[in-house]
């Protein structure tokens, strides 16, 4: 093998620009090839750059048989005479030192009981070269050989300071998932579009490795960090919804974001977070870069997930729909609608009736959907106007319950019962005007309320006394007449008896 070595590039195409130090070298018995070690790590010939100051090697060559059975032809310490040459190199500036080599220089100080004083002045050096361009490298070595050094943890910083430049970097993705998330939590508040593109692209851009890689850090950190921002998560789930065939690692990232955006979704219902109310929260805001897609997918997902996460498809439908709105688009297009409501006909029982219709109460051209919950509402009226149910109506506007309780009321039920739902929609809804009270009141049939509640009419603000006695006239014709029961009553105690 010649002395002279020649600059040859490496294999993947690039040049390891590597200049050691400090090298030992053998023959491999086995290959006949001459394998260079540095700090205890041993690299073919012809993937090392050596550095134009080649001499120093000669003082350091071993010719070994076999790394396991050293034998010395020129020194029993060459290191002795090395290490004081590369402290002056070090202290001139000459050593032309690299952040890959670097950490092997200070590996082979530490094995060979190297003088502080130049263990010290590599450290120096390194801090000096520590950059946004060198910190990879730096960290990659000191991974591969192991060591500690108080540059370990100045590069971590350097580098969570950097990580967005690092972002499609081979070498920041060859740290490992372990790494990277070290490096993501030392980082103060990442940015929303930083989280959301640094797992965008371990999970969409850079293959199966990458993919796995990405949702194992989507999990870990959303172990560790409980509050992650639900901006981030609908801004991931719609970039993994984008891709056409997901893998299993897509499909279990995609999984883990829905457990984490489903929880705030339904703290949003909780709190009355309705269409065209204001402020709007971050999240719905957030719904204005989603697609449609990505809508259905959650929604779809939130009802695989149980009860609890009934209501989430039409509370996000209705927002999306009203964000399309706001956007410009006064209708929802028509080869949509009818997959936008689709999902909703199974939550559309109770009790769930009443809070779907109030979420599109705002929302245009959705008349079909109104008039569907509606009826649906009148079909299992008997269970909305029970005491322990009816908190689900007194949301709704006026004129929804005025229909609701009108046709609802001439199913066959406890009248009593109907009153006492109308007079709590009164209570809860205090700036009712006349006309509507008057037409609420038509609804109930006075004639089939008991002689109790009759009695206690007169202490029912609002209430039209005037009906009281022909009501009580009504009832008594009732009694004494079995077939009357069978009548349909008119819904106004005054026409009954002019």
């Amino acid at each position: 093998m010649s002395m002279s070595m020649q600059r040859r590039p490496v294999e993947d195409k690039t040049e390891l620009k590597f200049e050691p130090t400090i090298a030992v070298l053998y023959n491999d018995a086995a290959t006949s090839d001459h394998v260079l070690i540095i700090g205890g790590t041993q690299y073919p010939i012809h993937k090392c750059i050596l550095a134009a100051r080649f001499s120093y090697f000669k003082k350091l060559w071993f010719s070994k048989n076999s790394p396991s059975n050293p034998r010395d032809d020129l020194s029993s310490n060459p290191l002795a005479l090395v290490l004081p040459l590369l402290l002056e190199a070090v202290y001139t500036g000459s050593a032309r030192i690299t952040a890959e080599t670097l950490p092997h220089c200070m590996v082979a100080c530490a094995e060979f009981g190297a003088d502080q004083a130049i263990s010290d002045a590599l450290l120096e050096h390194g801090r000096k070269m520590l950059s946004d361009r060198t910190v990879l490298q730096f960290l990659k070595a000191f991974q591969v050989l192991n060591i500690q050094t108080p540059l370990i943890e100045e590069a971590k910083n350097v580098a969570a300071k950097n990580l967005e430049k690092f972002l499609h970097k081979h070498d920041l993705w060859a740290l490992g998932v372990d790494a990277v998330l070290d490096l993501l939590t030392r980082m103060d508040n990442p940015p929303l579009t930083f989280a959301s593109k640094l797992w965008a692209h371990a999970l969409t851009l850079s293959g199966p490795d990458s993919q796995y890689m990405g949702a194992d850090i989507l999990e870990r950190w959303a172990a560790q960090i409980k509050d992650i921002d639900p901006r981030v998560v609908l801004t991931l789930l719609n970039r993994i919804n984008a891709v056409t065939s997901p893998g299993p690692y897509l499909i279990r990232a995609g999984s883990m974001c829905i457990d984490l955006l489903l929880p705030d979704l339904r703290r949003l219902i909780d709190e009355g977070a309705m269409p065209g109310k204001t402020p709007v929260p971050p999240l719905i805001q957030a719904l204005a870069g989603t697609t449609f897609s990505c809508v259905k997918y959650i929604s779809q997902q939130a009802l695989d997930r149980g009860d609890r996460f009934k209501l989430i498809p039409a509370f996000l439908l209705a927002h999306y729909l009203h964000g399309l709105r706001t956007l410009g688009s006064s209708s929802i297009p028509s080869s949509m609608a009818l997959e936008v409501f689709a999902p909703l006909i199974t939550t559309i029982t109770p009790p769930l009736a009443p809070q779907v219709l109030m979420f599109y109460d705002n929302i245009e051209n959705a008349a079909d959907l109104h008039e569907l919950c509606c009826q649906r509402i009148i079909d299992d009226f008997g269970y909305y106007s029970s005491p322990d149910t009816w908190g689900a109506m007194l949301p709704l506007k006026p004129s929804r319950v005025v229909r609701i309780v009108q046709d609802g009321g001439l199913v066959p039920q406890d009248e009593d019962q109907l009153l006492d739902f109308v007079v709590a929609y009164m209570k809860a809804n205090t700036d009712l005007d006349d006309a509507t009270i008057d037409e609420l009141w038509k609804a109930v049939r006075l004639p089939f309320l008991s002689w109790d509640t009759l009695e206690g009419l007169h202490s029912i603000p609002r209430w039209p006394q005037q009906d009281v006695y022909f009501a009580i006239m009504s009832k008594r014709k009732m009694e004494s007449d079995p077939s009357a029961q069978d009548a349909r009553w008119p819904v106004r105690a005054e026409r009954w008896y002019p």
